[in-house]
């Protein structure tokens, strides 16, 4: 990752929740500690980000915390060819005519590619997943309302009684960090 896509990550991760430490910093760049404590002190130097004991501040913290992890832009690029064999199956799964939810992410925004000649309803959370059906294929695609998150792309409903409840179908396809005993994953509890 070039410096200037690890200051971007830096700068979003520290608006994202009060001080981000240089573990987690690593983790979401794929960095060496001293490249992030290099990075940190260059930011804290153009007095971008506050430097503190073992990461890094914000210089203006928002009143709203975002989401964690790395943005889509970053895991876009990340075991590319593993998320594009996934994404041929998963689609493979699928009839034409048959509706199904796709949330948003970046392996399942794979899907997008093997989904162009085909003729399907499409629910989803995410604009990527969105914008290129539209521009890309024939399928009917329908987006959920509520609140954007835009590192992640994707769009996450505060409300209960959200139009996700009047969408069905046989099949659901999404990310997760995990699975175990208390169900599906997340690296962020929204």
């Amino acid at each position: 990752m070039h410096e200037k896509e690890r200051h971007r990550v830096i700068l979003s991760a520290v608006q994202e929740k009060p001080v981000v430490t240089v573990p987690e910093l690593v983790e979401l760049t794929d960095s060496s500690e001293a490249t992030i404590r290099r990075d940190i002190a260059a930011l804290h130097v153009q007095k971008r980000v506050r430097r503190v004991r073992g990461g890094a501040e914000a210089i203006n913290p928002p009143q709203f915390v975002g989401l964690a992890g790395r943005p889509f832009s970053v895991n876009e690029g990340l075991h590319a060819r593993e998320k594009q064999a996934i994404a041929k199956e998963a689609v493979a799964l699928c009839a034409d005519g048959e509706p199904i939810i796709i949330n948003g992410g970046t392996t399942t925004f794979q899907m997008v590619h093997f989904l162009a000649n085909r003729r399907m309803q499409v629910f989803t959370n995410s604009f990527p997943i969105a914008e290129h059906l539209l521009k890309h294929s024939k399928n009917t695609v329908m987006l959920s309302g509520g609140t954007i998150y835009r590192e992640q792309n994707i769009i996450l409903s505060p409300f209960d009684n959200d139009v996700t409840r009047n969408f069905y179908a046989r099949r659901m396809f999404m990310g997760a960090q995990g699975l175990g005993p208390l169900g599906l994953m997340e690296a962020d509890p929204l």
